[in-house]
């Protein structure tokens, strides 16, 4: 079973793909990235992971023209699940990978890179927060270390799912877009 999670075009004018495969890999489920030349036909594919499981949930090509995806890892980190980061280069070579969160819950569903090179990643975590499943969003460097976290939310469940940067005299503005969904 292959799940497509996020497509992007490349500036090749191709297509970056990142998902969930339990078809390929060495675990449970791995992360599975597809790259595509125009006419949609495979150029190169990988997976990603260990032996539970790891899923891709958003993908970007960098300003430097590599691959900067995040979503889920179960066999690295702190807890449960944790958020999973991962660049890539053009031959598929892992340049980083960085995991973030705690004893709970925590997926990255969202990632953008910021004007000063460093990676904004948005989700949901139940290792901090006022509780339930709230907002978790992080902000790294350009090499995948954590700069900052933030938790938003109540006591019941938040998700976050989208985020955009703008910069506003020199300073970051982050806005914020969620839904409030059940819990899969």
């Amino acid at each position: 079973m292959k799940w497509i999670v996020l497509l992007r075009q490349t500036t090749d004018g191709g297509y970056i793909i990142t998902a969930r495969t339990t078809s390929y890999g060495v675990g449970n489920s791995d992360v599975y990235l597809i790259k595509t030349f125009s006419n949609g036909n495979a150029q190169w594919t990988k997976t990603i992971g260990e032996l539970i499981s790891e899923e891709g949930h958003s993908i970007k090509q960098t300003h430097d023209g590599k691959y900067i995806h995040c979503g889920l890892t179960n066999s690295f980190g702190a807890g449960n699940d944790d958020i999973y980061l991962i660049k890539n280069d053009t031959t598929v070579q892992t340049l980083f990978a960085k995991t973030f969160g705690g004893s709970g819950t925590d997926h990255g569903h969202f990632i953008q890179q910021a004007s000063d090179n460093g990676f904004i990643i948005i989700g949901t975590t139940t290792s901090f927060g006022a509780g339930g499943y709230d907002i978790y969003l992080v902000k790294t460097d350009s090499t995948g270390a954590l700069q900052w976290s933030k938790t938003y939310g109540g006591t019941g469940d938040e998700d976050g799912w989208d985020i955009q940067t703008t910069t506003d005299g020199g300073l970051y503005s982050y806005w914020l877009y969620y839904k409030f969904w059940g819990r899969r």
